[in-house]
């Protein structure tokens, strides 16, 4: 490893303590149960709640540290051993442990390790040579696990400024997004209102532009409710409402409220499924599920065409289906439909293409209902949604 590599000159050379660290770690492997057992004491008393490690997972983490330790004493490999000491402390920063605690952890393991050596090896001339070679082979030990955890911290704290950096991008991103979409409508709603001033305008003219209005104030709505919803599930601000409700009530009631603009592209409406469907969720939450796919589906299908709606039971599961034919959606975009700001592309009137926040904002519903979203698509043939929501978990 280049930082083991960088950090050499900290090390100290242990070639002439093999032997005698080799017959040392094979005396004490029986004992590593009882060092452990003395060394989680001392880790209690030293770090009480102050340490990463709680309860019985003391015991547990410093018996397999002590295995490591005794592994590489008696194997006399010391790069092996090294690389293992290095892995373990990328893994302990990884967790969350302190610098501090990594440093005591290894003075305590000094401390439970040196009675045995006292009281236990045979050769009581050789006690203090043993003794020294533990304690330098305790400090390339602590060397490794400080330039690791520098070197891991550095390394964490560099993807997290990436991470802030692509964020702050993206913000930047959706914020340009938001005003050019938000912008787009308001630009049709006062060339309206500009228009609906002069006194001579037909009455079929004031119609038409009523609808465009009402259509470009919807789009905001639901630009803004997107937005604001996405941002409060991620937060875990929306806790589900869950009621039993009519689905066939609920999607009959989106269909009319976006009925002037499906007739305006003359596409013809087809349901399958139940009169009286009565099922479990946030009602809420769910008709705004429905009003995005139907939204997409009038949006993406050209005019004459045919949307379709298809719900049932099966098993313990509710589904309901939104097929349309339109272009479809080519394979490769597929995957990645429901990521945010990700956006489908053009409507078939050649309009803004969207923030991309539609999609998703469905997507987490329909997952905080323990359920799943699937879709199929093949281009020049339609697109099809099929949302599935578990009922004995709700």
């Amino acid at each position: 490893m280049e930082e083991i590599i960088e950090f050499e000159k900290v090390i100290l050379d242990l070639t002439p303590f093999t032997p005698t660290l080799q017959s040392c770690g094979k005396l004490f492997v029986p004992f590593k149960k009882e060092i452990a057992r003395k060394w989680a004491l001392k880790y209690q008393k030293q770090l009480g709640e102050r340490g990463f490690l709680k309860g019985e997972e003391i015991e547990k983490e410093l018996e397999r540290r002590v295995e490591i330790f005794l592994q590489g004493l008696t194997s006399g490999n010391w790069d092996e051993h090294y690389e293992r000491i290095a892995s373990l402390a990328r893994e302990y920063v990884e967790r969350g442990f302190s610098f501090e605690e990594l440093v005591i952890m290894l003075h305590l393991l000094e401390e439970s390790f040196y009675p045995y050596v006292f009281e236990a090896y045979p050769e009581k001339e050789k006690v203090i040579s043993v003794t020294f070679a533990v304690d330098i082979l305790l400090h390339n030990e602590v060397s490794i696990m400080s330039s690791m955890y520098f070197y891991t911290m550095r390394n964490m704290l560099k993807e997290q400024n990436e991470a802030l950096k692509r964020l702050d991008r993206l913000k930047d991103d959706l914020t340009h997004m938001v005003v050019h979409d938000m912008k787009s409508p308001l630009t049709v709603i006062l060339t309206a209102l500009s228009m609906w001033k002069n006194p001579q305008l037909p009455r079929e003219v004031k119609n038409q532009l009523t609808q465009n209005m009402e259509s470009a104030a919807r789009n905001l709505e639901q630009m803004v409710g997107n937005l604001l919803g996405i941002t409060r599930l991620e937060e875990g601000n929306v806790p589900l409402s869950i009621e039993e409700f009519d689905f066939s009530e609920l999607l009959k009631k989106v269909v009319e409220e976006q009925e002037v603009f499906w007739r305006k592209k003359n596409l013809k409406i087809d349901y399958k499924g139940q009169e009286k469907s009565i099922i479990k969720g946030d009602e809420k939450l769910l008709k705004r599920v429905l009003s995005n796919l139907f939204n997409n589906a009038i949006k993406f299908t050209p005019s004459g065409k045919r949307i379709s709606w298809e719900w049932g039971t099966k098993d313990n599961y509710f589904f309901f289906k939104i097929r349309d034919e339109g272009r479809g959606i080519p394979a490769e975009e597929v995957a990645r439909l429901f990521e945010k700001f990700r956006t489908i592309g053009k409507d078939e009137e050649g309009g803004i293409e969207g923030t991309g926040l539609g999609l998703p904002f469905c997507k987490m519903v329909v997952e905080a209902h323990g359920g799943e979203i699937k879709v199929k698509s093949k281009v020049g043939e339609g697109t099809e949604f099929e949302i599935i929501l578990p009922q004995d978990k709700l």
